[in-house]
């Protein structure tokens, strides 16, 4: 027998011993691991300790923090781009038999607040007048600050009647509490332009260029109103509601 072959089970041997060992200290590590406490410091530490809790409380801020991103801080409606996400879903189902609206709302005077009562005063007012068009529509609806003092409403299964309904509803309570908390020399108003259709637009931008034009044409008419855009008719005119 050479001397390598005399030598091999010794090796082997001490291969064993040592493998041996190297698993009962992989197996005394991974055992301390799970008693340590379930704090951020420690979670970074390898890929021994389980990571059940800590990826739930993960998930969970993630989905907190992507809540947060679609809505406006202020008044806590979605903002311009979670409507643009959500709204295909009801641009999409509009139809002869079922025709939808889009409200974009406007504040008139809005500057008197800020300038007379200071601008907590107007974030006050804006909060308020989120309040309103949350409360306001029916389940299903989407609700939207789009930015400054300009709100939008995106409504499923709408007629002339119904718009009519909830934007004068809203200009009468929204001018009561205007006019209660803060005194100006203009009436602090509602304003607003609304688009009947009943087959999908190109696109919420466009729907909302459509509104747009129904807004300005309200402020130009006197504000205070609401004007119409009913684009189910052959001949589209628009129409204005004090």
């Amino acid at each position: 027998m050479t001397l390598g072959q005399t030598r091999v089970p010794g090796v082997a041997r001490f291969t064993k011993a040592r493998l041996s060992r190297a698993w009962y200290l992989i197996f005394a590590a991974w055992l301390a691991l799970l008693l340590l406490p379930d704090e951020p410091s420690w979670s970074k530490l390898m890929m021994l300790r389980p990571h059940g809790k800590s990826g739930t409380e993960r998930y969970r801020r993630e989905k907190h923090i992507s809540q947060l991103a679609e809505r406006d801080p202020l008044t806590a409606l979605y903002n311009r781009r979670a409507l643009e996400v959500r709204a295909p879903r009801l641009l999409d189902a509009a139809s002869p038999a079922r025709p939808d609206a889009l409200l974009l709302i406007d504040i008139d005077n809005f500057k008197l607040v800020n300038d007379l009562h200071g601008h907590t005063a107007g974030d006050r007012l804006l909060v308020a007048l989120g309040e309103m068009i949350r409360s306001a529509p029916p389940d299903g609806a989407l609700t939207a600050r789009l930015g400054g003092d300009e709100f939008a409403i995106l409504l499923g299964s709408a007629s002339n009647e119904r718009i009519l309904e909830l934007g004068s509803a809203l200009r009468d309570r929204f001018h009561q509490a205007a006019s209660q908390d803060f005194a100006t020399p203009e009436a602090v108003t509602l304003s607003i332009g609304a688009t009947l259709f009943d087959h999908p637009p190109s696109s919420l931008a466009a729907l909302i260029e459509q509104g747009d034009t129904a807004l300005y044409a309200s402020k130009r008419g006197g504000r205070d109103s609401i004007r119409l855009l009913d684009q189910t008719l052959a001949s589209a005119e628009p129409q204005r509601v004090r």
